[in-house]
This record gives C-alpha cells, sequence and structure tokens, in this order.
C-alpha cells in the first residue's frame, strides 16, 4: 500500500470531478451525437423519416483522412556522415514497423479518428509493457482512450494542462492483481447506467462479478513527474504510485488530442455535427414530409356504385376483359372514363417537387459548411469544364488538407513516443530480435541519451492520407528531368576534375531532398558516387 496524504487523494478526487462538471455540457452533445450517427432509438430520437447526412459525411471524411497506415520514416536529423546516427536511426525504423504491423497501429487510429469525428476529440495512449520470463519480450503497447474516460486539468492551450487522468473499469481479480492482495476487501463501486439497470436484475448485479468494476483513475501528474492510481471507493491513499515511468521529454503518454476546433480560448471540444445541426434537422423535417406525401400520393377515388363491375376491372391483368352487365348506363354516362373520379395529385406533386429541390439546397448547405466538396464525394457536373473541376476539387478539399496534416502529425507523435521509450526501456535482446541487427553498447548508449538522441535522430511518418499515384508519377518525372540535368552538366567537370565528388554528391542530394523520396535514393548516390570516383581513377 502506498502512503499518501487522504487530504490529497480528496483533492485530487475533486480536481476530476471539477474536471468532469466543466465538460459535462460536451459530453451530453457527444451522446446525442453518437445516437444521431447510429440512429439509435433514445431519449433524444424524434419521430419520422431521417436522412443520415452525418453518416454519410463521416463515412466519406474517414478515408479522406485516413486513408493508409503511415510508414516510420526515422534518419539522421542533418544528414550528415554520422554512420552510428544512420545505424541507429534503422533499428528505431525497423522496431517501429515492427510494432506498427504486431499491434493492428490502423485499428487504434479508426477508433481515434471515430471520436474525433463525432465526439470532437481523439485519443491514444502509449503503455509499456515490461518481459515477463524468457519467451517475452518488451513491448510498447499503443491503445485507443475512450472520448467519456479522460480527463485533464485546467487550461486555454494543451501547454497549459498540469495533469491528465485515465479511468479504468477492472474487475475484482485485475484489480487485486494490479495493486495487490491488501486491497482484496474492498468492493466494487461501478454503477451502471440507468438505461443498463432496466434491464438487468438487481441481484444479477449484485451477484455477478461480470457486472461489478472498480472505477480507478489513473493520474499522470505533470508538476510533481508522478504517475498515481486512486479510487472514490478508498481515500486513505492511493493504490499505487510511480515516479515518471517512461521519463518522456513532455511527461504524458499521449500525442497532444486530436481536436476538431483549436483556438487559444478553450480545450472543451465541440462536436463538428452540432455546427450544422439545424441544418441536418430541416434536412429530417423535409425527408419526413418527402416521405409522408409519397405515402399518400396513391391513385385513388370512386366511381358510379350502379356499375359492379368496376371493382372487379381493377384487379384486372394486362389485356383482360371483364363483360358489362350494364351497358346502357356506361352509354348514359358517356363512357367508362367519366364514371370514374380519381384524386387529384397534381398539387401534392408540385409540393413534392419542390421539397426535393429543397433537400438538395439544405445538402449543398451542409457541404460548404464541412468543406465536403462535390468532386470528393465522387459527383460532377458533365456541363463543367475539367480546369472548373480542378479548382472546385482544390479549393473544396483546403479545409480538408489542414485535417490530413493534422492527422498526420497525430500518428508522428504518437511514434515519437513510442520510439522514445524504446530508447529508455528496451534492452539489447529485445532490439536485436525485432530488428535482425547487432546491437553494440555504443548503439545502446546513444538510444538512452535521450537528448542526443533528438539532436541526432529525427522520427517522421510518411502521409498518411491517400496517396494521389499522377501526383506522385508527376514528382518522379520531375525529379529524374532534374537529376539527369544535372548529371549532364556536372559530368563534364567531375571528369576534367574540376568538381569533386563530394561536390556532385552534395548537388545531387540537394535536388533530390526537394521531393518526396525515401532513403534508398540516398543509398542509391552514395553508391553512384563511389562508383564514379572509382571509375575517374581507374
Amino acid at each position: 500500500m502506498v502512503t499518501l496524504n487522504n487530504n490529497r487523494v480528496a483533492s485530487w478526487l475533486s480536481a476530476i470531478a471539477y474536471a468532469t462538471s466543466e465538460e459535462a455540457a460536451w459530453r451530453d452533445r457527444a451522446r446525442k451525437v453518437i445516437e444521431t450517427y447510429r440512429n439509435d432509438s433514445g431519449k433524444w430520437k424524434t419521430s419520422g423519416a431521417k436522412y443520415n447526412i452525418l453518416w454519410s459525411n463521416i463515412e466519406v471524411l474517414k478515408p479522406a483522412l485516413y486513408g493508409e497506415t503511415p510508414k516510420p520514416d526515422v534518419r539522421r536529423r542533418f544528414h550528415d556522415d554520422d554512420a552510428l546516427g544512420k545505424q541507429v536511426a534503422e533499428i528505431i525504423e525497423r522496431s517501429l514497423q515492427h510494432s506498427i504491423e504486431q499491434h493492428d497501429f490502423d485499428h487504434v487510429m479508426q477508433n481515434v479518428l471515430m471520436d474525433y469525428l463525432i465526439s470532437g476529440r481523439g485519443i491514444a495512449r502509449l503503455s509499456y509493457l515490461p518481459a515477463i520470463g524468457e519467451q517475452v519480450l518488451d513491448e510498447v503497447k499503443i491503445s485507443h482512450v475512450h472520448w467519456d474516460d479522460f480527463r485533464r486539468g485546467p487550461g486555454r492551450t494543451w501547454d497549459e494542462v498540469e495533469w491528465i487522468a485515465f479511468k479504468h473499469y477492472l474487475s475484482h481479480t485485475d484489480f487485486v492483481k494490479q495493486f495487490g492482495k491488501q486491497f482484496s476487501d474492498l468492493t466494487c463501486n461501478y454503477n451502471p447506467t440507468e438505461d443498463e439497470a432496466s434491464k438487468m436484475n438487481a441481484d444479477i448485479l449484485n451477484q455477478d462479478e461480470t457486472h461489478q468494476r472498480h472505477v480507478v483513475w489513473e493520474i499522470w501528474d505533470k508538476e510533481n513527474q508522478q504517475t498515481l492510481f486512486i479510487t472514490d471507493n478508498y481515500i486513505d491513499g492511493c493504490l499505487k504510485s510511480v515516479d515518471d515511468p517512461y521519463g518522456l521529454e513532455g511527461f504524458y503518454p499521449i500525442a497532444r488530442p486530436l481536436m476538431s476546433f483549436e483556438d487559444a480560448n478553450s480545450l472543451i471540444p465541440v462536436p463538428e455535427y452540432w455546427c450544422y445541426k439545424d441544418q441536418a434537422e430541416e434536412l429530417n423535417r423535409i425527408s419526413d414530409r418527402i416521405t409522408k406525401l409519397v405515402t399518400v400520393m396513391k391513385a385513388r377515388g370512386i366511381y358510379d356504385s350502379r356499375l359492379h363491375e368496376m371493382q372487379e376491372v381493377m384487379g384486372l391483368d394486362d389485356a383482360e376483359l371483364l363483360p358489362a352487365e350494364n351497358v346502357g348506363l356506361l352509354t348514359e354516362q358517356g363512357g367508362l372514363t367519366n364514371a370514374i373520379w380519381f384524386l387529384p395529385i397534381e398539387t401534392l406533386s408540385r409540393v413534392l417537387s419542390i421539397l426535393y429541390t429543397q433537400r438538395e439546397q439544405i445538402k449543398q448547405v451542409i457541404y460548404e459548411i464541412t468543406g465536403i466538396s462535390d468532386i470528393l464525394r465522387g459527383t460532377s457536373n458533365v456541363n463543367e469544364t475539367a480546369t472548373a473541376q480542378n479548382i472546385k476539387a482544390q479549393y473544396g478539399s483546403l479545409r480538408l488538407q489542414r485535417r490530413q496534416l493534422e492527422i498526420q502529425r497525430f500518428a508522428r507523435d504518437l511514434l515519437r513516443l513510442k520510439s522514445d521509450i524504446i530508447g529508455q526501456k528496451f534492452d539489447q535482446k529485445t532490439l536485436s530480435c525485432q530488428t535482425g541487427m547487432i546491437i553494440t553498447n555504443e548503439v545502446m548508449r546513444l538510444l538512452k541519451d535521450h537528448k542526443q538522441l533528438g539532436y541526432r535522430v529525427e522520427v517522421a511518418t510518411m502521409s498518411t492520407k491517400l496517396i494521389n499515384e499522377q501526383v506522385e508519377q508527376r514528382q518522379f518525372n520531375e525529379a529524374m528531368q532534374a537529376v539527369i540535368g544535372l548529371m549532364h552538366a556536372m559530368m563534364p567537370a567531375v571528369s576534367a576534375e574540376l568538381m569533386s565528388q563530394a561536390q556532385m554528391r552534395a548537388l545531387l542530394l540537394a535536388v533530390m531532398r526537394r521531393f518526396k523520396f525515401g532513403k534508398e535514393i540516398e543509398a542509391a548516390l552514395d553508391n553512384f558516387t563511389t562508383e564514379v570516383g572509382d571509375i575517374r581513377h581507374a
């Protein structure tokens, strides 16, 4: 049992309660948005037909914002002749790639992205899992944090936040296993929500451990560089306390959260749906009216009751005739047409046409608010020129580009945190198994020197958005033209020894770094310039 002044435990519980109340309105909004997205029945559900524009928009945005697994790109920060830095960069890159493949990084990012698009905030965290026994190696796990299980200290910007907390629901077995047998007498303090309780028998809740949980708060106190575990079921001390578990530069085991709305005034999230909620509800009302009008628009009417055959006529098949019993009455009426009177639906048709037009106009307003252009949605106007369509696609995606870069930043920061923990915690055996490389003591010293490693090695990622093949091909062609042109200009100078091999290599690298290519190009240039030198001196 870890001793901690009970006043401090009460203070932390009070701080968490205040943080919960500060974001209470947002959490209520987020739950409403989730029900709207899922079209679930609940106390916020409205009657009538719906047009689920929220689901549609999110399905469009998800692949546009995150369409490809990020590829770790670790290299020497200044591209100088640093053999040790190059080796360490390759070790980190291989280790990160192995971790991404083993722990389904895409699934975590998709969950974070859904929270970001629905609730307005997306969070993922890192956890170090030390080796246990001879068969298990060290691991760093990245996991999604549910939007409702995160709390933070006060602050208008992320840099001002001095503590964060994660909410855990632990079974009694896991609770005792994690914090010790001295807490085995504590009772579970998790109460199901009202909706859940209404579906479960009270006796089952009291007897079945499946529904019983301990609510534990994991607090990361940046000011005191401590991680604390507390529960409101035990206020005499904390369950566990650890001093600076990972030694990270920013202390927190999370990347700066993804936020739909970012400004310097508040960190309280805002669901994006709330910006076009009024238009979406109007869209639902119009869709409901359309459904009702379509329902009543039927070919209905009345006929002369003396014509007993009329009811049978309405059920005849094609080209099937029915003998008339009162031909004289039909002649008197001036024919069958004058004996039947249908309800007029022309007025309803005009109203329906206006409603369809109005629905499309509201959809366009929503797309304008969200920045989803018609090109992004896969539709276009056949009367527009290619130039006009390209302009619409370009300007329609300006806001999306910012969000794509933010998603890429988030993924990059997660991998940087992972690489920091790998350097601080992993041993030579783990790194050697993951990378297939020989890990020397010199390499280990640099990996564990956090500041020195940051000066010499840079961790980045390739783009997480879908690659535009035409753009990539154009960039490749431009790069090849630039290199070939430069080589034609330089080769005579190198042959005449008016330019050194190092100068030629520096110029080639300066050109290539303007384009998005991997380290293979740099390695190829190293080999090429070496071969040129061998030929020149042959």
